[in-house]
């Protein structure tokens, strides 16, 4: 999703949104709803602080970026509101 204020469609016919939040959900399903919104206003995205399974390492990670986070879920992820929620599906 691309703000048109900062570069115009060239194709009229491209569909246009009020907000980043409606063109990710109908465009860009594959790609979590926080990091397309940011990706659109050019900043990064800082996820829900909630946790989510990793399973290539097989363990619960935070759904964040930077230290100690282990990147922004991705919309196949389930997202828990606590680590312990969490760690119950790996059991």
């Amino acid at each position: 999703c691309v703000r048109d204020n900062e570069t115009l469609a060239e194709d009229l016919s491209v569909e246009l949104y009020d907000t980043p939040e409606a063109c990710c959900k109908v465009h860009i399903g594959w790609v979590s709803p926080s990091k397309c919104i940011a990706d659109t206003d050019g900043v990064t995205a800082e996820g829900t602080g909630h946790y989510y399974v990793d399973w290539s390492k097989f363990k619960c990670v935070t759904d964040c970026e930077g230290v100690g986070c282990g990147g922004i879920a991705e919309p196949w992820n389930i997202v828990y509101a606590n680590a312990n929620s969490c760690c119950d599906q790996l059991s």
